[in-house]
């Protein structure tokens, strides 16, 4: 199925396809042009991606992320069974130092607040963990508008400027 819009392409704009190749064939749906390929729902409905003829990824009416649930109760919900609920954040060049991956939380202005990082022990194979905190907003950079507060070397010490309760790893007797 060809759509054409304007005298930009004359053959198609949006195309519909599917491969003749029997059953294992491709279908694709073809953009053309630098505009918003923009996917809607005029009323209050979900969008739902489906594998293998089962639901797998669900956008909500009103914006939130479900990843194996239809009815997703936070930004993004993922749902999986027997530990294999994960998110992996993946470098993709030889990691021997510096940052692995990041997560960045921020103000209403986009400032980063806080953050926790990964970052490359000098050999590939091991990482610190660093958590990062603010009290001066300033960028939104997980690396360089937060300071570094805590510490967990790969053989797990912990180390970093660390204001200790007296409670600390004492039991509550009270």
């Amino acid at each position: 199925v060809d759509l054409i819009g304007d005298t930009t392409y004359t053959n198609y704009a949006l195309r519909l396809l599917r491969g003749n190749t029997g059953a294992n064939a491709t279908s694709q749906l073809v953009h053309r042009g630098t505009g918003l390929l923009d996917i809607i729902t005029k009323e209050a409905a979900d969008i739902a991606f489906s594998t293998d003829d089962e639901e797998r990824l669900r956008i909500t009416s009103d914006g939130k992320f479900g990843f194996g649930t239809h009815s997703p109760s936070n930004t993004i919900h993922m749902l999986a069974g027997g530990g294999s609920c994960v998110i992996e954040l993946q470098r993709d060049s030889v990691n021997t130092t510096g940052n692995v991956g990041a997560i960045n939380f921020t103000a209403s202005d986009g400032h980063s607040v806080a953050s926790i990082g990964a970052y490359g022990g000098g050999d590939n194979e091991s990482a610190y963990i660093n958590f990062k905190t603010t009290t001066a907003a300033s960028a939104n950079s997980p690396f360089t508008s937060t300071t570094e507060r805590m510490k967990i070397s790969a053989d797990g010490y912990v180390s970093g400027n660390i204001n200790v309760p007296a409670w600390f790893g004492q039991q509550d007797t009270a």
